[in-house]
């Protein structure tokens, strides 16, 4: 595909030469167009940092050029209303990514071994307009551009750059992001027991769309706040479900075939209003390796509080069968949270180079 160029300018440079300036989007194609999804540039409450490994083929019309800014532009679709305006401490670095972004771990030192400070200090949010109707331009209150202090010769190959920031004055500033879809797929069997199945049905979640290799996929569970959760993972479920009332949890099944599992803390409740419960997670990467591609994995939640416990339905979790197309992946972590990866997503970036 060619390499979006949008409005090319001259400038004078301190010797009195013209130099062509250009900008260059990432993902090719979204220079006039709206992402598919949303990502936060602020959210005002915990420290957040980002990598973006960007593949080489991406990239080919900034190769030997020098980036002088990177530019986010404010999101549309998702967020429609007004930003506010504050301020973003930012560190920023580039370098030279090892391996490309189908292979990006939620490591950020795997990710970017010799990382070269670009850019140190505060940036400006603007205060945006509601966008309604409008498509979002590359200029003004639009965007939020970072000025490299120096500017970065790009010489080729997959890049991965470092976005590590604080906000202040800001809760939130979306900015437009795309995700290509390579879904695995979900599939509940059996029944939920005890009070919060009542309030949600089904008490054992994952999303299809995080099933993918080499990406994070977020196990979650309703259950009772402060118990202990344990997650059963097996390969398969068992030819019928295990009646579970002579270890005193009527209604209660065993479905899947464990071989494994995994612990974690439940949550306080969010609300009193019913009895929802408090949510456990387990947030896990899944392997870079090809063969999991279309692989398939069985997951169920038990927990104990006190002399009782009770069990979630069991998922049927398949991997997606093939690897995200685009040319991305996001690493990010919240404050001290979990590292997530998404293969074949980022935000929607445009580099200024001369």
């Amino acid at each position: 595909m060619k390499p979006l160029r949008l409005a090319p300018l001259l400038s004078l440079t301190c010797c009195g030469g013209l130099v062509a300036q250009g900008i260059h989007v990432v993902p090719a194609g979204l220079g006039n167009a709206e992402g598919q999804t949303v990502s936060l540039l602020a959210d005002g409450r915990n420290p957040h940092r980002r990598q973006v490994v960007i593949a080489a083929s991406e990239l080919l019309a900034l190769v030997d050029q020098e980036i002088t800014a990177l530019v986010f532009r404010r999101d549309a679709n998702a967020s429609p209303g007004a930003t506010q305006s504050g301020t973003l401490n930012v560190t920023l670095s580039l370098g030279a990514a090892p391996q490309g972004p189908a292979s990006a771990r939620p490591d950020f030192v795997a990710n970017l071994p010799v990382p070269i400070t670009v850019f140190q200090g505060n940036v400006i949010l603007p205060s945006s307009p509601d966008a309604g109707s409008r498509m979002p331009q590359w200029a003004g209150s639009d965007i939020v551009e970072i000025t490299l202090t120096t500017p970065w010769r790009y010489a080729g190959g997959d890049l991965c750059l470092d976005l590590q920031s604080t906000s202040a004055g800001c809760s939130w500033w979306p900015v437009d992001a795309h995700r290509v879809a390579a879904p695995g797929a979900v599939q509940s069997f059996g029944s939920a027991c005890g009070p919060r199945a009542l309030a949600w049905g089904e008490t054992n979640h994952v999303s299809a769309a995080d099933l993918v290799v080499g990406g994070t996929a977020s196990f979650q569970f309703n259950g009772a706040p402060g118990a202990l959760a344990l997650m059963f993972v097996g390969l398969a479920p068992l030819p019928a479900p295990m009646d579970l009332t002579f270890l005193g949890a009527p209604t209660c099944t065993l479905d899947v075939a464990p071989i494994g599992s995994l612990a974690t803390g439940v949550s306080p409740a969010w609300t009193t209003d019913l009895d929802v419960g408090g949510m456990a997670q387990l947030p896990i990467t899944l392997p870079t390796d090809l063969s999991f591609l279309g692989g398939e994995l069985w997951t169920q939640w038990l927990d104990s509080d006190g002399p009782t416990f009770t069990t979630s339905n069991a998922l049927r979790c398949r991997i997606a069968a093939a690897m995200p197309s685009l040319g991305l992946a996001t690493i990010e972590q919240l404050g001290n949270g979990p590292i997530y990866v998404q293969p074949g997503a980022g935000p929607v970036l445009a580099f200024r180079y001369q």
